[in-house]
């Protein structure tokens, strides 16, 4: 077997003359041989890359030179037919090389012959010539023979003689035809294409060697029919048929299947043939390429394609289902966020037309008050292929009202990494946002009614119990003066007993009306308060606490007031009870647009997440019901803890508009 390095020295050492030309703009020249570098007197290197009409111009000194204009015509035709194309004998003269600027008369014989890809895409064109400037010098001669033939026939034997010569300058013209036809062949049998040509009625009258040692074929089997017996079983009848036809009508003949090996397997292989248009357009010229891996390699693919299809269109009925039974409103967009798609569920929801969803048109449903919020979130979500979850209105058409809805949307990633695409689903939670609000409202109705029963309670027990136990008190010292200036001793110390008893009564009252409703908290605000609680941690309980503050903004909610006192003694009867630690600080400051309380310890702490769930402290008062009141007056709660390290809490609540 010849290996590619045997090809290539076949290539450069073929006799006849030949340029390799990419079918660009400027036909750039990407190999040439050596009998191409010997007959123009050129040097590859000075060829190799060039345009061929930049390494070889027309003579400037020849005004009717046309070497240039008619080989590019001819290079043109091959581009647009995929077909050789012959040319007449062109005078195209060379450039010297060892006088610049001057040039030498060439004559040539050209063809131009295109190579094509398996898929018949034009990859190269074959620029073969034959130098014939002898054979019109000798031409011109025979010419001007004749003429002196004409005008002198007394030179009769001279004439004849100059004819004899010029008859044998074509014989030797011919011999080098003839040789250079064998060296056609020669470079033939090299490609690694099967080639074969043909007769007038499509009979073959030569292959290559390639198609032989394939095949097994000898030159004389596969001539006139005999090829179609190396055409597998099943696809020979066609294949005959659609050649036969391609014949008869003078069409470019095309086909694939498979052709028998010498060893009996068969390969897929790529057959074309077209009419020689250089001799006779009823002699053809064809070509076999192994294409047998594209074939099965195409085969695989077009499998996956079939399954994969078939996958994506089982999900996307899967999908369609899922959006056609679903209650929500459910969409897509394209990887900028722009709608391209129709959902019947969202207009069935809005009331618009195809046109006016499309592309961003959805933010017209959006009520006037959310649109431009709405619009910049989603904005913001595309640019940062994040998920959405936000709310907001859209008008609903079968209510005629604007509804809150919930929308949830995700990205769609492709292979790369890239976003796709969104899809989304718009939920309907106007019922949902109504009872919410309803419960707020009564959550704060009740609160501040727990608020007015403490200070109710609080009234009673000191308009009430407490005047009466005094009353008792009065009472009891004016019978026990009385005993005891009658020396009755026991009773006088009975009624002492139960005069201290009542005492005691008397000073828990007062510390429950206290710690019901402070009257310091009514009368001079939050920070005295604070104070007042501070000095009754510490004398109570033990609590040293340390209290920050800047100017008290006044607080005209009372019921806020009492809400926020009571907050902070809950949190510091935690420290107590749960820090392990006996002190405390509490900072109380405020901005234009709320006020911020915040006590801290460096007791135990524990992990923040744990004060979420209910029952983690008993005190009356758990977090998550400071929370949720706090909420109720559009306020929230912070809380930053961890094991060990302490535990630090931040009350916010908005301040009315002055």
């Amino acid at each position: 077997m010849l290996t590619d390095d045997d090809y290539r020295l076949l290539f450069e050492k073929a006799p006849t003359p030949f340029l390799i030309l990419l079918p660009d703009t400027g036909f750039t020249i990407v190999e040439v041989n050596d009998a191409y570098l010997s007959a123009t007197g050129t040097q590859r290197e000075h060829l190799i890359g060039q345009a061929v009409f930049e390494a070889f111009p027309d003579n400037p000194a020849d005004p009717k030179a046309s070497g240039v204009s008619n080989l590019r015509a001819s290079l043109g035709r091959v581009v647009s037919t995929r077909l050789p194309d012959t040319m007449a004998v062109q005078r195209y003269d060379i450039p010297r090389r060892d006088v610049p600027g001057q040039f030498e008369e060439r004559h040539w014989t050209p063809i131009n012959i295109p190579v094509l890809s398996p898929e018949g895409e034009l990859r190269f064109i074959i620029h073969r010539v034959e130098n014939v400037t002898e054979y019109v010098h000798l031409s011109r001669a025979q010419k001007r023979s004749s003429h002196r033939a004409d005008a002198l026939q007394a030179n009769y034997e001279e004439v004849a003689a100059e004819l004899l010569e010029s008859s044998r300058k074509l014989q030797r013209l011919n011999a080098r035809i003839t040789k250079s036809e064998a060296r056609f062949r020669a470079v033939a049998d090299l490609v690694p294409e099967l080639l074969w040509e043909t007769g007038p009625c499509g009979e073959w009258t030569w292959c290559n060697m390639r198609w032989q040692t394939y095949t097994g074929q000898s030159l004389d089997q596969a001539c006139g029919q005999g090829w179609v017996n190396a055409i597998h079983t099943s696809e020979r009848e066609r294949v005959l048929s659609d050649y036969q036809a391609a014949i008869n009508h003078g069409q470019r003949f095309r086909s694939e299947h498979r052709i028998r090996a010498a060893d009996g397997s068969y390969r897929w292989f790529l057959l074309e043939a077209v009419p020689d248009h250089a001799r006779d357009k009823n002699h053809w010229f064809g070509s076999a390429t192994d294409i047998h891996e594209q074939r099965e390699t195409m085969e695989h693919l077009d499998a996956l394609v079939r399954e994969r299809t078939a996958s994506l269109s089982a999900s996307e009925e899967r999908f369609r289902a899922l959006v056609a039974a679903s209650a929500q409103a459910v969409w897509t967009s394209d990887a900028k966020g722009r709608i391209t798609e129709d959902s019947l569920s969202m207009r069935a929801f809005t009331g618009q037309t195809l046109e006016q969803w499309l592309d961003n048109g959805w933010f017209d449903a959006v009520h006037a008050d959310d649109r431009a919020w709405a619009m910049s979130t989603w904005q913001r979500t595309v640019e940062n292929a994040a998920p959405v979850d936000a709310e907001f209105r859209l008008w609903h058409a079968p209510s005629q009202r604007w509804r809150w809805t919930a929308v949830r949307a995700v990205p769609l990633w492709n292979e790369a990494g890239h976003v796709r695409g969104w899809v989304g689903m718009n939920m309907d939670i106007d019922e949902q946002k109504h009872a919410e609000t309803a419960l707020r409202e009564t959550a704060l109705r009740l609160t501040m009614a727990e608020q007015e029963e403490r200070r109710r309670i609080s009234q009673i027990l000191h308009d009430d119990l407490q005047q009466l136990l005094y009353g008792i008190q009065i009472k009891l010292h004016m019978v026990r003066h009385s005993t005891e200036s009658e020396a009755k001793v026991t009773v006088s110390n009975a009624i002492g007993e139960l005069q201290e008893l009542i005492n005691r009564a008397i000073d828990t009252t007062r510390r429950l009306t206290v710690d019901l409703s402070p009257p310091i908290l009514k009368d001079e605000g939050l920070l005295a308060a604070l104070g007042w609680l501070q000095r009754q941690m510490l004398e109570l309980h033990g609590l040293t606490v340390t209290l920050a503050a800047t100017e008290e903004y006044p607080l005209q909610d009372e019921d806020l007031r009492v809400l926020l006192f009571q907050i902070v003694r809950e949190l510091l009867f935690n420290v107590k009870k749960h820090a392990g630690v006996d002190h405390a600080s509490v900072k109380l400051e405020h901005t234009p647009q709320s006020v911020l309380i915040r006590v801290e310890d460096t007791g135990r702490g524990m992990e923040s997440a744990a004060f979420e769930r209910p029952g983690v402290n008993s005190t009356g008062f758990g977090l998550m019901s400071v929370r949720e009141r706090l909420r109720q007056v559009g306020g929230d709660l912070h809380i930053d803890s961890a094991p060990n390290e302490g535990m630090q809490i931040t009350l916010r609540v908005p301040l009315p508009s002055r």
